[in-house]
């Protein structure tokens, strides 16, 4: 081949262009995925993980109330059970301490006539011997009571305390005050801070002269 004709094939060959294959694309099917959670939440308007917090703090309202409740009914139940206690050992006490009343009232009217019959024996010549034995077996009598809480209450020459005592007469006197006792006619008793017996007294309403006007004060009245 000659020289002209080389340069005559490289002249078409270079003018020649070279145009790019470009393929078509083929059209991509769209699969229907899952919704994202918060493409779903946007879409409806509302932010994502709004509805899931409110639920759990709702669910976290719902707790705390449970427990609050069963923390008041926890404190009802130890301050129950504190109150029981203190009234159980209260009423134990009170048991214990006053278990022999029931026997001290019965001797009461034994212990009267046994003072009764002391007094008349030592009013006889004969009798006072024997009075002196038996005020010992008295004395121990009332030692043993004393021992279990029982008081005696004898209070000649003091106020008149309707609390403890019971008048059966008023009676004027020279040297006893108005209001005082001048004799107790029956001892009474005390178990502990409990009365058993009031004591039986005589109270004073003051000098004869002084209840004499008096009386007639209230009689010019009427």
């Amino acid at each position: 081949m000659s020289d002209e004709a080389k340069d005559s094939m490289t002249e078409q060959t270079t003018g020649k262009k070279t145009e790019p294959i470009v393929k078509e694309a083929e059209p991509v099917e769209r699969r229907d995925a899952d919704p994202v959670e918060g493409e779903e939440n946007t879409a409806s308007g509302t932010a994502p993980g709004t509805e899931d917090d409110s639920g759990l703090l709702k669910k976290l309202e719902e707790v705390t109330a449970e427990a609050d409740a069963q923390r008041d009914r926890y404190v009802r139940a130890v301050a129950e059970m504190d109150n029981l206690r203190r009234r159980t050992a209260r009423e134990k006490d009170e048991a214990r301490r006053f278990a022999v009343s029931g026997l001290v009232e019965e001797l009461l009217p034994i212990i009267d006539h046994f003072s009764l019959g002391l007094d008349a024996a030592r009013k006889h010549e004969g009798g006072k011997a024997f009075a002196e034995g038996f005020e010992m077996i008295l004395g121990q009598l009332r030692g043993a009571l004393e021992r279990h809480g029982v008081t005696e209450i004898h209070p000649e020459g003091a106020a008149f305390d309707p609390n403890l005592h019971e008048c059966v007469l008023h009676q004027p006197h020279d040297s006893v005050e108005e209001g005082a006792v001048i004799s107790v006619e029956r001892v009474g008793y005390k178990l502990h801070d409990r009365l058993l017996r009031p004591a039986s007294v005589v109270v004073s309403s003051g000098p004869p002269k002084a209840a004499e006007e008096s009386g007639g004060a209230s009689g010019g009245s009427n």
